[in-house]
């Protein structure tokens, strides 16, 4: 591919934090998803999260009664869930979190709930989009909270951040990329962000700081710089992550050979 239209592909990209992080996962997989647009291939746990999501958004937007949940589940499962877990211990543990959430959950109350709210604009001069899991809007306050299948435990509060405290900082990244887009509809930042994470039933609920926001842009700039300025898009192959999180495994040379 030649230089010129390289440039026009990434002049004109709209960016979402998903596909950044794919470029720091691996800038081949971004290669191959992004430049060659090549199809994403089902891959276990992306389907599970995705087709929880989808549960809970046809809840709040009316579309399945609470108590219709767990049926909406069990019936579907095989049908969404395409990609095969790595163990069966895996597919259990997971199938039977997301059962037992559904059974016992509890919607969020006390403000105007806005469920899988498409969010565009721009940050620093980027086109960026995004997909707001939930948007609650007490009149006062708003919340945006993104549902997490990965099983966090709360921060720790110690002095040196714990590996999940930095795992949850990350995960925040996507959300504070969401503010200033939620901020252009509703006219005021979120006060509050939220990962839901719904397997262990843990919500990680903390107030909007502003240091982290600057942060934030900060990592989506520097990163697309990295994307404008690559030239050959190395591959960054470990087992795991490859053979089990990566929907681009069936076109990657790279994943073959490990």
């Amino acid at each position: 591919m030649s230089d010129s239209i390289y440039a026009t592909l990434i002049r004109d990209m709209t960016w979402s934090y998903s596909r950044v992080k794919t470029f720091e996962t691996c800038p081949y997989k971004f290669y191959l998803r992004y430049i060659l647009q090549r199809k994403p291939s089902a891959q276990f746990f992306s389907d599970f999260g995705g087709f929880v999501h989808e549960l809970l958004e046809g809840y709040y937007k009316g579309e399945i009664r609470r108590e219709n949940l767990p049926s909406e589940y069990l019936l579907s499962f095989s049908d969404r869930v395409k990609g095969r877990a790595m163990s069966q211990k895996v597919f259990q543990n997971y199938f039977h979190d997301g059962l037992s959430y559904l059974r016992e959950f509890v919607p969020y109350e006390g403000g105007i709930v806005k469920a899988e709210g498409k969010v565009n604009g721009e940050i620093d001069g980027l086109k960026f989009t995004g997909i707001v899991d939930l948007t609650i809007d007490d009149g006062e306050d708003l919340e945006i909270v993104d549902h997490k299948s990965r099983a966090l435990k709360p921060r720790s509060k110690r002095a040196k951040p714990t590996k999940t405290d930095e795992e949850i900082d990350e995960m925040l990244i996507q959300l504070y990329l969401y503010v200033p887009l939620v901020e252009k509809m509703y006219w005021r930042k979120p006060k509050w962000l939220c990962l839901n994470c719904f397997r262990n039933r843990v919500q990680i609920k903390e107030p909007f700081d502003e240091a982290k926001f600057e942060r934030a842009k900060a990592w989506l700039r520097e990163n697309v710089d990295r994307i404008a300025s690559e030239e050959d898009f190395d591959p960054d192959p470990e087992y795991f992550k490859c053979h089990n999180l990566c929907e681009m495994a069936g076109h990657c040379e790279y994943c073959n050979m490990i």
